[in-house]
Order: structure tokens, then sequence, then C-alpha cells
């Protein structure tokens, strides 16, 4: 099961410019908004740690970063109705930080989450 937090869990720490929206599809009903630069943080525990995040653009471009992997995702603007795209890093076996930086484009941050090891 996952373990998801919204975007105004007290975990998160924002860098850059970020602006709030209000979204009633949101897990918390709002969004956080951000642009190329910006990067959001956070410790989650061990498994495999998730983003859930809407293209705010025609595309934007995402890196992921944990204990030194790095993966970059290309989001594709998807209509509002089908949900955030949920993007990931590999399981991990133990807690630690992971970090999303905005490489292009705008993104609409809903939530973090880890879904734990099986």
């Amino acid at each position: 099961m996952l373990k998801a937090h919204g975007a105004r869990w007290k975990g998160l720490h924002y860098h850059g410019h970020w602006r709030r929206h209000p979204d009633p599809l949101a897990l918390e009903d709002v969004v956080m908004t951000a642009s190329r630069g910006a990067s959001v943080s956070a410790r989650l525990g061990a498994g495999r740690p998730v983003f859930a995040v809407f293209s705010g653009s025609r595309s934007a471009r995402v890196e992921l970063r944990e204990h030194g992997s790095r993966r970059v995702v290309v989001l594709h603007r998807r209509g509002r109705g089908t949900g955030p795209a949920v993007i990931a890093l590999p399981a991990s076996q133990e807690p630690g930080s992971v970090t999303m930086r905005v490489l292009g484009g705008e993104v609409e941050l809903d939530g973090v989450g880890d879904a734990p090891l099986r």
C-alpha cells in the first residue's frame, strides 16, 4: 500500500519559486506549480519513492534523485480527468532523501509517497 502525502505535507522542502493553486482533483485539494529550476525534496521511508505530478505545460521534464541515482522523465500534458502521472525511482532498502527538480516546462505537484518493499 502506498503511503501518500499531499503537496501541503510539512515534510516537503520547496526550493525556488512555487505557487499554490486549488485543484479539486488533487490529493489535498491543492497543487504546487513550478517551472524550470525549482525543486522539492523530502525524506521518505524504505521502498519505492513516487511523485504524483501533472504537466502544467505542453510537456515538461523533471529529474528525480535519491542516494546518487538519477532519472530524467519527460511528461506530456494529460487531460485533467485522467489524474496525475505517477513517476518513481527504483526501490531502496533504506530510508533517505529524494529530490525532484524541474528541468523544463511547468509541473504541478500533487504529492509524494513511498510504496513499501514486498
